[in-house]
């Protein structure tokens, strides 16, 4: 008898033990459950603030020209590649150099060169017709890329031939005629570049670049042309 009763405290005592740490481990997983499922709550609402907010940080991010409207195709002058910037305004300097009230200030260029002032002319004009060429074969290029709609493929490559083909006769003319020419042409080319940077066909730094090396370039030919 007193063994059964021993056995039965045994079975009770294990039984109510095992019931115990079932609440336990139930308690346990449902405040485990409640704490996830309140952060997994917080983290889809912190998500969809952000998914909200997000356009509007861009949009005040945008450039103020565009808030402002403007449908000015440059963007600004620091977004112009170094290289390309170092590069044009060097490209510049032949403009200046070769320029009959510059280079008789520079007896060092004619020494160098070993040319009289009328060949820096020569030379200048040669350059002239050269870059007026190169402007042009940018959009000989653009126009085996993606920025020029298919539509538009042949007027670009028509267009890309015309600097050179009117650049290219003023070595015949008079030093001053050709320099007033190449400087007019130097605008024009800019004009329609920048037709076809508002068309997306130039990338936006690009015209950035282009307003001041024209400005020194057509001043450059403007005073071999009044020189």
């Amino acid at each position: 008898m007193l063994k059964r009763l021993q056995s039965s405290c045994r079975s009770w005592s294990c039984q109510q033990i095992r019931t115990d740490v079932e609440t336990v481990v139930q308690q346990s997983y449902s405040a485990l459950f409640c704490k996830e499922g309140s952060t997994l709550a917080w983290m889809r609402h912190h998500n969809a603030r952000s998914l909200h907010t997000t356009p509007k940080v861009l949009s005040e991010n945008q450039d103020p020209e565009a808030k402002q409207g403007d449908s000015s195709p440059s963007a600004g002058f620091g977004s112009i590649p170094a290289q390309a910037k170092s590069l044009g305004f060097l490209g510049v300097l032949p403009f200046w150099m070769f320029s009959p009230p510059v280079v008789s200030h520079l007896p060092i260029v004619q020494a160098t060169l070993g040319v009289s002032a009328s060949d820096c002319v020569t030379l200048q004009l040669s350059y002239g017709a050269t870059i007026l060429s190169f402007l042009g074969g940018v959009h000989w290029g653009l126009a085996m890329t993606s920025l020029t709609p298919l539509k538009a493929t042949g007027e670009r490559y028509i267009w890309s031939v015309v600097p050179c083909l009117a650049g290219f006769p003023t070595l015949v003319l008079p030093s001053e005629q050709a320099a007033a020419v190449q400087a007019a042409l130097l605008g024009v080319v800019y004009v329609a570049d920048r037709s076809w940077a508002r068309r997306g066909g130039l990338p936006p730094w690009y015209m950035s670049l282009r307003r001041p090396l024209t400005l020194l370039a057509a001043s450059g030919l403007a005073m071999t042309a009044v020189s």
